[in-house]
């Protein structure tokens, strides 16, 4: 393992985030002393952030359960009714499309919010749900595909005719939307970060049964849920992430002796996102008193980190140009899989990963030639600018 990896600003929560998931999450004096000074350093209807705000319903709940009595704590109350209302619809919208599925005889897995709330949180006035996000396996993606076109689903961002299998293969989900406004992102990889064959395979197998409006599904097993919210949360934004550390306190509360931590730690191994998981660790057991065992943390510290993990880690939790955007994250990921597959980087890696970059952008080459001159103008024009 490589020495200390420096957190970035805008990968992990705020200091203002972080009170505010102290007074949401920790129990007695350590809870309300958060909420205390949150509450003095925070004008929450004028200043508050959207990550924060998004977790107002479970502030609220939690500092019932303290005894809290604020005047806020009414405006806290209709914003849980207002999540729990919203989430049921969400709920109901993804039991559709599991039917939809069921009917073609199609397995699935349901991820974050909806199997998050029922199994975890327990509650879904908690956890508030923007989208939908159902698994299917990855042979069945077109069909899937199809499948949803025909229900009346239309994919964001790209025309159907855009979806061809070579520009899917860069993705590990694509998003769509109905014609009642709900988006739906299904997924066909689990995990973005998936390069050893049959990891997939195995998470399937590992899946625990879940009941959404009578429809029978699945959703990842605890300790692939663990690592699958620190994976996706453990990232640059330029609003800091924070649903993630929720998330994560959750799923360790509810199954603190569920957790197979052996399988955790070999699944972070084969995905290449121990650097990822260490540190977010590292943070829940620091600022949020996690049950993480020390010897995890040591296993972790003790694993084997190529410098194109580290380059690719770096990338996506540094602050990003306005002139690159997620070039840098897109590049040292595209030179990750060489790595892994033993050929040369450098300039050597230059025409393929154009070629790759072109696909996952799903743009002709005339679209591409244009946006990559746009690219260099810009660049020329701040250069003689400085």
């Amino acid at each position: 393992m490589t020495g200390k990896i420096p957190r970035r600003n805008g990968a992990f929560p705020t200091l203002k985030q972080e009170l505010f998931l102290q007074a949401a999450l920790l129990p007695g004096g350590l809870g309300l002393a958060a909420w205390r000074q949150w509450k003095q350093d925070v004008a929450w209807e004028e200043d508050i952030d959207a990550g924060s705000f998004a977790l107002l319903s479970l502030l609220y709940v939690h500092l019932k359960e303290l005894g809290v009595e604020d005047p806020a704590m009414g405006r806290f109350k209709g914003i849980y009714r207002k999540v729990w209302y919203q989430n049921q619809t969400l709920v109901h919208e993804t039991a559709d499309v599991l039917r939809l599925f069921e009917t073609g005889r199609m397995e699935t897995m349901v991820l974050k919010g909806a199997a998050l709330a029922q199994l975890y949180y327990k509650d879904f006035g908690l956890r508030k749900m923007h989208d939908l996000d159902v698994v299917i396996p990855a042979a069945g993606r077109r069909r899937a595909i199809d499948m949803l076109t025909r229900a009346g689903w239309k994919p964001r961002f790209q025309p159907i005719s855009r979806l061809t299998d070579s520009n899917l293969d860069c993705h590990h989900a694509w998003a769509f939307e109905n014609g009642r406004g709900f988006q739906l992102d299904l997924h066909w990889n689990v995990l973005t970060g998936r390069l050893r064959p049959g990891t997939e395979e195995d998470l399937w197998a590992a899946s625990v049964p879940l009941r959404l409006e009578g429809v029978s599904t699945r959703t990842l097993c605890p300790a692939d849920q663990l690592l699958h919210a620190c994976v996706h949360g453990v990232r640059w934004s330029p609003m800091p992430p924070i649903r993630w550390v929720a998330d994560s306190f959750h799923i360790l509360k509810a199954a603190p002796t569920g957790i197979d931590w052996d399988r955790l730690i070999g699944l972070a191994e084969e995905c290449r996102t121990i650097l990822a998981v260490r540190e977010a660790f590292l943070y829940l057991r620091e600022s949020f008193h996690a049950e993480i065992p020390d010897w995890v943390l040591r296993r972790l510290n003790g694993l084997s980190v190529t410098p194109g993990e580290c380059r690719y880690y770096e990338s996506a939790v540094a602050p990003q140009s306005p002139l690159l955007g997620e070039l840098p994250v897109y590049w040292n990921w595209y030179l990750l899989t060489r790595e892994w597959e033993g050929k040369p980087d450098g300039i050597r890696a230059g025409p393929g990963f154009l070629s790759y970059l072109r696909r996952l952008k799903m743009m002709t080459r005339r679209q591409f030639l244009s946006w990559m001159l746009s690219r260099v103008f810009i660049r020329v024009r701040g250069t003689v600018k400085g």
